[in-house]
């Protein structure tokens, strides 16, 4: 089956809700918040080493009008991302971090559509406007405290979509 590669990225995003406490997140995020006062530059490696394994993206092509000509419907619209790799946290908003990032995601197209089709119709009809399907979200479900709030972007300062090959 063929696919579409699309890379989304994201400046500095924030949940849309967050804990009251930083003692309800994982103790990680209390010592790499620590890490990030002391120097955030020279600490920033390690901070995305520990902290990255908690982010995860999402390319919800339901966003998108006509997503279902284009992209196969066997997840409902919903793609993860194939990779994520996390740019910077800044912990002055807490207790979870702002994060900034970007993924790529592998869409599998319909059959006898081809990248050239999806490029077509995001330029002409979507006006480039692939940017609206994708999602960030931090993926910190099975801590009970946090379970019943919404942990995916709340706002961010940009987001942008393209398609790569």
């Amino acid at each position: 089956m063929a696919t579409v590669r699309i890379l989304g990225n994201m400046k500095w995003f924030r949940v849309a809700e967050q804990p009251d406490r930083l003692d309800l997140l994982p103790p990680v995020f209390s010592e790499m918040k620590d890490l990030w006062s002391l120097d955030s530059l020279a600490n920033s490696e390690k901070i995305a080493e520990c902290l990255a394994p908690y982010v995860g993206g999402s390319f919800v092509a339901e966003n998108l009008s006509d997503w279902d000509n284009f992209f196969s419907d066997a997840s409902f619209g919903e793609f993860d991302a194939s990779e994520v790799n996390v740019v910077g946290f800044d912990f002055s908003e807490q207790p979870i971090p702002s994060c900034k990032v970007e993924a790529t995601f592998d869409i599998p197209l319909k059959e006898g559509v081809s990248v050239d089709d999806v490029i077509k119709w995001s330029e002409e009809e979507l006006c480039g406007d692939l940017y609206s399907a994708v999602i960030f979200y931090w993926d910190l479900n099975e801590f009970e405290a946090l379970e019943d709030l919404d942990l995916t972007v709340g706002d961010h300062g940009g987001c942008e979509a393209m398609i790569i090959t």
